[in-house]
């Protein structure tokens, strides 16, 4: 068994738990005012968010008990001082052409898709702390994060009438520069970690508008032309991105298309650390899939499942997502 000694490091792993509770007793106290048993919308938001939580964290909490394990450490404080967890499991996770295509992914959701669908539709229901849920898709997982939103909006009764909305002239530069880190992202190199951190680090700007860029906006879709423009980039990055890494990998495999997506899927099962951010990208697509058919208009459910599926694998979780939003936002045609 291992010691339990309270030192530096031990100390900034209780805080970060801490942290994350937190973060979390707002938003479950405001999703528990309405939630209801009764709702199909409700309970598969909580069903994805507990099974996100499940799949991802007791991965990585194998992957601790793995790390102590190897490190022959005598006690946590010591483990802890002795490994660089965080450095470690993103090296695992990101390392060779197979880490790359799954960290690749799950970087261009969070970044290329996540943040402008917290950012605008939390904005358009009237939730406030909205940071919140982009910390906690850094701290827990980005899945996690995702389907508590949802869980959020549906448990949330619309607003009579729009609120003063923020531009986004912060948000998209954002977006759009964090993206831009994610081709860099080399574990074998000097420049992984603080191009790390930056990815992750503007993703945060957006959702804390200065007043003096709020406007009083009289219908949300004031702003549709340059939010569908926003999501087209996003669209476009992420379906090269995907198209082109799945490419190199899997098209030019000895094994065949087949073969090499096979050795893909497979290689999340390798490690902990990899079956944690594999699970990731499976329970976010399966939440964001479900957003989709859960919001589509009437008779367009069916569409919305099949497309949205089709989509994901041709093109990736991110782009699909990106392009479905992308459509959604499209400015309507006024011509007779």
């Amino acid at each position: 068994m291992p010691t339990l000694a309270i030192g530096k490091s031990t100390a900034i792993l209780i805080t970060y738990h801490a942290t994350i509770m937190l973060l979390l007793t707002p938003l479950l106290t405001r999703i528990s005012r309405s939630f209801s048993l009764q709702r199909i919308s409700h309970l598969l938001f909580a069903l994805l968010t507990l099974m996100s939580l499940a799949s991802t964290w007791s991965n990585m909490y194998r992957y601790f008990a793995r790390s102590y394990t190897e490190s022959g450490a005598g006690s946590v404080e010591e483990w802890l001082q002795g490994t660089g967890l965080f450095m470690e499991a993103w090296g695992v996770v990101s390392g060779g052409r197979e880490g790359y295509w799954w960290t690749a992914q799950v970087c261009g959701v969070c970044a290329g898709v996540l943040t402008p669908l917290f950012f605008v539709e939390g904005r358009r229901r009237g939730i406030g702390g909205l940071g919140r849920f982009m910390a906690l898709a850094q701290l827990v997982a980005i899945s996690f994060a995702t389907s508590l939103f949802f869980l959020t909006l549906v448990t949330t009764t619309p607003l009579a009438r729009p609120l003063p909305r923020p531009s986004l002239r912060i948000l998209t530069p954002c977006v759009l520069l964090s993206l831009a880190t994610v081709p860099f992202l080399d574990p074998t190199k000097s420049t992984f970690l603080p191009l790390l951190l930056a990815m992750h680090a503007l993703l945060f700007p957006p959702f804390f508008t200065p007043k003096k860029d709020m406007k009083v906006r009289a219908t949300i879709e004031e702003e549709t032309p340059a939010l569908h423009f926003l999501y087209v980039v996003i669209a476009y990055v992420n379906c090269a991105s995907y198209i082109w890494y799945t490419y190199q990998y899997a098209w030019n495999h000895p094994a065949g298309i087949l073969g090499g997506m096979k050795a893909l899927l497979g290689h999340m099962f390798t490690h902990p650390a990899r079956a944690s951010i594999g699970w990731d990208l499976v329970c976010v697509s399966a939440a964001l899939l479900v957003w989709f058919v859960v919001t589509a208009e009437g008779g367009r459910r069916v569409h919305a499942l099949w497309t949205g599926v089709l989509g994901m694998v041709l093109v990736g979780p991110a782009g699909q997502s990106a392009l479905e939003l992308a459509t959604r936002e499209a400015p309507e045609d006024d011509t007779p």
